[in-house]
């Protein structure tokens, strides 16, 4: 009958009997707490000896320094004059007549002089003859074909006007034109030195030797000279069909 009143109420057992382990549980610990309280000890002070520092080293002593020795200067030794000892000199002997006579009778007379040798004239090596360097060419010449080679180059190009202009009024006439070149060839100035009567001709003459490409001068042209005017008369007439 305990059994089966047990078995229905397990839970609530169950319970009770888990609740009262957790009440014995927690209240054990606090016994064992409060049994190992132990008073603490009264803490005692230790002196420790104090911790001896290493002697420091002692410094060396310096070297000594070295003495300086002084140069020992020589005494000057006085020499004693020594006093000259006399020479004695010999007397002349004074020869007699009879020995002077003799004397003169046995010199030797004197041995003649060698004449000086004559020194033969060192033997010259003919030379051979350089050929004598060209002259230079004459500086008016090659002016002149440097120049004769611009004229004939502006002579090459030159053509007459194809305006309408022209073909209007077909002008005719010589203009005289310059040309301002620097040494490497390159145009400066260009103006008309003489008018040919026509406005047409001028321009055109004009405009021509300033559009022409030209060569550089020659070392040997216009020597000294950075630029150079070239004069040229162009004659225009009126083309033939």
């Amino acid at each position: 009958m305990a059994l089966s009143v047990l078995y229905l109420h397990r839970r609530k057992v169950a319970f009770v009997v888990t609740c009262g382990a957790a009440l014995l549980g927690a209240a054990v610990p606090w016994r064992l707490l409060q049994a190992a309280q132990v008073e603490p000890e009264k803490a005692q002070l230790v002196e420790l000896a104090p911790i001896e520092e290493p002697p420091k080293p002692t410094p060396e002593p310096p070297p000594p320094e070295p003495q300086k020795v002084q140069p020992v200067q020589p005494k000057e030794v006085q020499a004693k004059p020594v006093a000259p000892t006399p020479v004695s000199r010999p007397e002349p002997v004074v020869p007699t007549a009879t020995e002077a006579a003799h004397a003169d009778v046995t010199e030797t007379p004197p041995l003649p002089k060698p004449a000086p040798m004559r020194s033969e004239p060192p033997v010259q090596t003919p030379s051979v003859a350089e050929p004598p360097p060209a002259p230079p060419a004459p500086a008016a010449n090659t002016n002149a074909s440097f120049a004769d080679k611009i004229r004939q180059l502006i002579n090459a190009a030159k053509a007459y006007p194809s305006g309408r202009e022209a073909m209007t009024q077909k002008p005719e006439g010589t203009v005289e034109v310059c040309v301002t070149l620097a040494r490497n060839g390159d145009y400066v100035d260009a103006n008309v030195k003489e008018s040919s009567g026509s406005i047409l001709l001028d321009q055109t003459g004009k405009r021509l030797v300033a559009r022409l490409r030209y060569p550089a001068f020659d070392e040997s042209a216009f020597r000294g000279q950075a630029q150079h005017e070239f004069c040229i008369r162009l004659k225009y007439e009126v083309p033939k069909n």
